[in-house]
């Protein structure tokens, strides 16, 4: 959560220039913990705020070293649905817990771009089970 209140403070210095949609900036988290990605923001494409586009953001706190995070199949299919519209920030935290904003990595289209490309390693760490809604537990 800190590392989206730091990105939300990054995103309204971004868009300083264009206030109407600084105050349109959400922090989508805390509302709806299931919509696949932490912010809303946007993108000025053109001639300005008039033509702003909307940016989905999913914040990861990273390590410095290797920028290892963990991504939800969620948050990967809304990447997948998004494409262009959905940004990944990979934002650095050190051991003291301070974040290294001059390190951080935005990356657009993470489907494409870290799902799809080589230059990743991806690695299933994370199996989720459930029981079946027909069985029951058996002694």
């Amino acid at each position: 959560k800190e590392a989206e209140l730091a990105i939300l403070d990054f995103e309204k210095e971004r868009l300083a220039q264009h206030p109407k949609l600084v105050e349109k900036i959400e922090h989508i988290a805390i509302s709806d913990v299931g919509a696949g990605y932490d912010i809303k923001s946007y993108t000025i494409d053109g001639l300005g705020s008039e033509s702003a586009v909307l940016r989905h953001i999913e914040v990861k706190a990273v390590s410095p070293f290797d920028y290892k995070f963990f991504w939800t199949a969620n948050e990967l299919a809304n990447a997948k649905i998004f494409q262009e519209t959905y940004y990944l920030y990979l934002l650095p935290v050190f051991e003291t817990g301070m974040f290294d904003l001059g390190g951080l990595e935005v990356i657009k289209n993470p489907y494409f771009n870290i799902y799809k490309n080589q230059d990743w390693d991806s690695t299933i760490e994370l199996i989720s089970c459930s029981l079946s809604v027909s069985s029951g537990l058996s002694e």
